[in-house]
Order: C-alpha cells, then sequence, then structure tokens
C-alpha cells in the first residue's frame, strides 16, 4: 500500500466508522480525494442509518406483536401456568436470552420459581424453592425494588450464583414484577453466550414484567372471587341440609304421628258412622299427599340417596322420577361431598327443565371421571333456545360448578335441543 484516504462516517451525529481507500501505485492519490470520499461517506451513512431504521423498526414490531400476544392471553385468563410459561418463552424469545423465569418472592427469604422456558431447562425447578442471596440479580431487585444485571458470574457467591455457573449461565437480567403496588417477585432472562445481554434489556423487560402482574392479579382476583362463590354455596348447602334433617326429624315424623292417629281413630268408629268415617279417611288420604309433597321437597333440597350411596344412585334415582325417558350413561365412585351436591343438582335442574321446556322425548346423562376431573353431560333433543338470563335456573347451576373451579359449556341452538357439559376438579389444584 503506497496511499491511503479516510472519510469519517457520521450516523445521527455519532461516528460510526470510516470509509478507506488505498493505492499500491506509487502516485498519491488525487488530492480531491478526501472531498470525494466524504460524498460517499455520508450516502454510507445514509444507507447505514436506513438499515438501522428498518432494524429497530422490525424490533418494535416484533416486540409489540409479541405483547399483544401476551395481552391477549392475560385477558382471555388462561390457566396461570400456560400464561406465565408463555410470557417466559415469548420475552426470552424476542430479547435474544436461552432461558427466562418468573420467581415469587417469599417470606422467608426464598423465591418460588413459578414459571420457565428455554435451555437450559428450568422445568425441573418449576414449584421449587430456592434461597435468593448472594450476587444474584433477583437478590438485588429484592433489596431495591429495581431492575439489576449480572454480566459475570465467575466471582457471584450465593446457591443461585452456584445455579447458574453449573447451568453455564453468563448473564442475566432481572426487572421487579409489581402486583397491587407491591414487589411480588421477578421476571428474569439469562444467556449462556459470551456477550452479554443489551444495554435496554432492563427497559424492554419492564414491559412484559407489567404483562405478568396483570396475568397475577388476574388469577388472585379470580381465586378470591371463586373463595367468595364457594362460601356462599357451602353456606346454601349447609342451610338445605339443616332444613332438610328439620324437615326428616320433625315435620316427616310428627305428621307421620298425626296420620296413625286418625287412622286409629277411624278404625274405632262405629260402622254405622258411615259420613264420619268417609271424611276422616279423605282427610287421612290429604294428610299422606302432604306428606309425600314433603318427603318430595325434603328430597329436592338435600337428597338422602346422595349422601348414602354417592352420585351413581342418586342420578338414577333422579331418572326414575323423571317425567321423560333418560337414558343413563355413568361410570363414577364415591368423590368428595361438594362435587356430588353439584353435579346432582345440574342433573336436576337440567331435567326439570327438559320436561317443563324443551318439549323432548329423550334426555341423555353421562357422567366419568378422567384426567381428575368428572365431567357432566345433560342433553335432550327437544326444541333447544334455552337462556340462562331467562330464570331458568342455569345461572345458579353455573355459578355453582364455578365455585368449585369448574367450567361449564351450554348449547342449545333453537330447534336442536339443549346439551350442558360440565368439568369439575376432582382436587383443590
Amino acid at each position: 500500500m503506497q496511499s491511503a484516504v479516510g472519510a469519517p462516517i457520521t450516523v445521527d451525529g455519532r461516528l460510526w466508522g470510516a470509509l478507506i481507500v488505498g493505492s499500491v501505485q506509487p502516485e498519491p492519490l488525487p488530492a480531491d480525494t478526501e472531498a470525494r470520499m466524504a460524498r460517499f461517506a455520508e450516502l454510507v451513512a445514509t444507507a447505514i442509518s436506513n438499515v438501522d431504521a428498518r432494524a429497530a423498526l422490525q424490533r418494535l414490531a416484533d416486540e409489540q406483536a409479541a405483547l399483544r400476544r401476551v395481552a391477549t392471553l392475560v385477558a382471555r385468563q388462561s390457566s396461570p401456568a400456560e400464561t406465565l410459561t408463555s410470557i417466559a418463552r415469548e420475552v426470552a424469545t424476542l430479547l435474544g436470552a436461552d432461558v427466562a423465569a418468573i420467581l415469587r418472592y417469599e417470606p422467608d427469604q426464598t423465591v418460588s420459581v413459578v414459571a420457565g422456558w428455554g435451555h437450559p431447562d428450568i422445568a425441573p425447578f418449576v414449584g421449587r424453592r430456592l434461597p435468593a442471596d448472594g450476587d444474584s440479580p433477583t437478590a438485588k431487585v429484592r433489596e431495591t425494588a429495581r431492575p439489576a444485571r449480572r454480566d459475570d458470574w465467575a466471582d457471584a457467591e450465593g446457591e443461585l450464583a452456584e445455579l447458574n455457573r453449573k447451568a453455564g449461565v453468563t448473564c442475566s437480567v432481572a426487572g421487579p414484577v409489581k402486583v397491587d403496588a407491591q414487589l411480588w417477585g421477578t421476571l428474569s432472562v439469562s444467556t449462556t453466550e459470551a456477550a452479554p445481554l443489551p444495554p435496554d434489556t432492563e427497559a424492554r423487560i419492564a414491559q412484559f414484567s407489567e404483562l405478568v402482574a396483570t396475568a397475577i392479579s388476574n388469577v388472585k382476583t379470580r381465586s378470591e372471587l371463586i373463595d367468595s362463590r364457594a362460601r356462599i354455596v357451602d353456606t346454601a348447602d349447609r342451610t338445605r341440609q339443616r332444613i332438610e334433617r328439620d324437615l326428616h326429624d320433625g315435620v316427616q315424623q310428627r305428621l307421620v304421628s298425626i296420620g296413625l292417629e286418625l287412622r286409629g281413630v277411624e278404625a274405632a268408629l262405629p260402622d254405622d258412622l258411615e259420613l264420619p268415617r268417609e271424611r276422616l279417611s279423605q282427610a287421612v288420604t290429604r294428610l299422606t299427599e302432604a306428606l309425600d309433597d314433603v318427603r318430595e321437597l325434603s328430597q329436592g333440597l338435600h337428597p338422602a340417596v346422595l349422601m348414602r350411596g354417592g352420585l351413581e344412585p342418586a342420578l338414577r334415582a333422579l331418572a326414575r322420577r323423571s317425567k321423560l325417558p333418560v337414558r343413563l350413561d355413568l361410570h363414577v365412585s364415591r368423590l368428595s361431598p361438594k362435587i356430588e351436591v353439584a353435579a346432582y343438582f345440574v342433573v336436576s335442574e337440567m331435567l326439570a327443565n327438559a320436561a317443563k321446556h324443551a318439549r323432548a322425548s329423550v334426555i341423555t346423562v353421562q357422567a366419568n371421571t378422567r384426567d381428575r376431573r368428572l365431567e357432566v353431560l345433560v342433553a335432550d333433543d327437544g326444541r333447544g333456545g334455552a337462556d340462562p338470563t331467562c330464570g331458568s335456573g342455569l345461572f345458579g347451576l353455573i355459578d355453582r360448578v364455578d365455585a368449585l373451579g369448574g367450567r361449564s359449556e351450554l348449547a342449545s341452538p333453537p330447534g336442536e335441543g339443549t346439551s350442558l357439559r360440565i368439568r369439575l376438579p376432582l382436587d383443590s389444584a
């Protein structure tokens, strides 16, 4: 190389680099080379600025798309595990991290791993508690309630630091998650690459932290609503049980006793007193009918067969009393009383509605347990068009199912019958 000329490349007011030309000829480059190079450098700067702008725009578009996907999940109130794992996946993918985790602070200075995604595989740690001490960003966020990072784990102390070193993590960034203005936990991302995560990682992770907080707040609100509904339903069930017991032990027993006494009086009357005997017999008949009504009311309040034998015999008893033919397909054993009572009243109300309103010829009742859930389907071949808002009792059924953390699906297209499918979890998870 015999001679060279360089011109600065300035992008958005910053010195970005240089444009260099050189010659191996013995003659020097022309005197106007610097000026001509400067013009070329401006073109290079414009091109680089355009590329940067397009990259920034694409990054913004990707970020907004990821935020929309997560926001949609949060708005749908999908399961907490699904929502939080999706947030971890989205933030790790968007920020170019290898792994993302959502951690909840516990009162004993530990953190619970609530959700995670990526490699190294964090799934084995989900549900576990880890010490939140040492030189980790997680511990720093707990102290300051501000974002924190660690670009080198080599000399860091603490159990979290040791876990990160074993996993080959080189850089981690954690952002605070605040729920109802209180520090709840962190959303953190990590990489195993030699280069640290970009300087703007803290700012970008903050947007996802807000969505994590919204998702958790939704879960908290829904949990409180379910608990409230469950208390109301439980109180109502205990009240019904008490009324049923009072009717059985009190009113029914007295009516039976009165009926026996009247029969005794009837038998003791002389044969020539036909009119009094006839009227007394009619009174005893009406008393017996009233007793039957009380027994039926008592069964509807809290059926004894359900308490004694469980859901399957109770549903068979309902089918026998139904005014319409009922096809049964039952595969259930004894379940918790709350689950059995909820399923029983769903079937009872649907059978009553079909008999009163559906103009159906047959009703199908299916009940089985699978995947730790009780599934019940009640379907008729009637005229359809059932509307829960019209005082049909369906609202109460749906509330009862929701109170137990279950799901209900009502389908009633006009002219095609009505079906209600419910799914009730068999545990409290």
